[in-house]
């Protein structure tokens, strides 16, 4: 019986030993899935960081490029403003230079006007004073004319008067000869 004992210790020992091993080799697995599984999780968790990662990036990126062209259209709209008020201004300074010009073409046609209206009271002034000595002058000939006139008239009478004298002394004269004689 000994050996009987000894062959089912032995299969009690090998069965023990089987399902040690049964159980060694059991844990490993587990242990092999624990860590393969660990592994997976670890590989999840840095996949999962990176696209993190990534995702934050391009949302920082995305932030920046609106913020650029937040700025971009700032500045574009700060520059449009600018050129629109120097254009406005520019506007206003050639609508104010435009005024001028009227302004002084205005004045100058005004005052070659008031030259012209003084030219021709000038002129109109000495036409009158020429007219003015022209009548004097005229009415002076003719006062000239007419003392003239009237002094040959006068020495014409004087000398027919004269000359009727002489005539008058001459008949006398004759007559005084013819009755004298």
């Amino acid at each position: 019986m000994d050996d009987l004992d000894r062959k089912a210790n032995d299969a009690a020992d090998q069965a023990a030993f089987d399902a040690s091993q049964r159980q060694a080799e059991e844990q490993e697995r587990e242990a092999e899935a624990q860590a393969k599984a660990k592994r997976q999780a670890e590989d999840e968790g840095r996949e999962a960081q990176l696209k993190a990662g990534t995702k934050r990036r391009a949302e920082e990126q995305e932030r920046q490029a609106q913020a650029q062209a937040l700025a971009k259209t700032g500045r574009q709209t700060a520059d449009q403003e600018r050129e629109a008020h120097a254009a406005a201004g520019a506007k206003r300074r050639a609508e104010e230079q435009e005024r001028e010009a009227q302004a002084q073409a205005q004045a100058k046609a005004r005052r070659q006007a008031e030259e012209q209206e003084r030219d021709a009271q000038v002129k109109a002034g000495a036409k009158r004073r020429a007219e003015e000595q022209e009548r004097e002058a005229q009415a002076q000939a003719q006062a000239k004319a007419r003392r003239q006139a009237e002094e040959q008239e006068r020495l014409a009478q004087g000398k027919a008067g004269a000359k009727r004298r002489t005539e008058a002394d001459t008949r006398q004269t004759q007559s005084s000869k013819d009755k004298y004689g």
